[in-house]
């Protein structure tokens, strides 16, 4: 590619030449005699015609040869934009898929918590799984872990504030004020008033 384009410059730098030495030649030869309508010199005409044709074939052949000269550079230009899009792109995705799999990993784990019965745990894992579901953007997520997180909350002799909840109840707190749900709200209301661990 960088030969034929080159190659390309030398052929359009040697057409500019000539074209610049056809119009030196043609307006040496012009004679500068007033026209005579009565006595036309067709010397004269002829070398005024040849001077204008090669002046409009010089200015055509200049806009080609800028447009091939520059014409790799555009290209070059558009692909390394269409490069960095493509790359900013591919960077969010893999951020939003990072941290979409961490909000799923967290809902599984509450899950697993629930079943094992270990219920401070699990209302924590939802509730983080929620916020980080919520940083995304990601609605059924969100929903899904506020509603077991609510559940949690409303058999209340279950959740407590033990060292688990209390580990995570600023960060909790926090990203519940950030989604904007009723039930988030609910969950930040209640973290106040939990029963102290026996």
């Amino acid at each position: 590619m960088k030969k034929e384009s080159k190659y390309r410059n030398l052929v359009s730098w040697i057409a500019l030449g000539l074209s610049i030495i056809a119009i030196g030649i043609s307006t040496y030869t012009i004679e500068l005699k007033p026209i005579s309508l009565k006595e036309p010199n067709l010397n004269w005409i002829l070398g005024i015609l040849i001077s204008i044709m090669s002046i409009a074939v010089t200015t055509i052949l200049g806009i080609q040869i800028h447009a091939v000269m520059t014409i790799d550079k555009r290209i070059q230009k558009k692909i390394e934009k269409e490069r960095e899009t493509y790359q900013y792109e591919n960077l969010k995705l893999t951020e939003h898929l990072k941290a979409f799999t961490i909000a799923v990993q967290r809902f599984t784990s509450g899950n697993i918590y629930l079943t094992n019965e270990e219920y401070n745990d699990a209302f924590c894992v939802f509730c983080l799984a929620a916020i980080d579901a919520n940083k995304i953007g990601e609605k059924d997520l969100v929903s899904s872990s506020l509603e077991q997180s609510v559940n949690l909350l409303n058999h209340g002799k279950y959740i407590n504030k033990c060292e688990v909840v209390m580990k995570h109840i600023d960060e909790i707190e926090q990203g519940m004020i950030n989604i904007p749900d009723k039930r988030a709200i609910y969950i930040y209301n209640h973290l106040s008033s939990l029963p102290s661990f026996d």
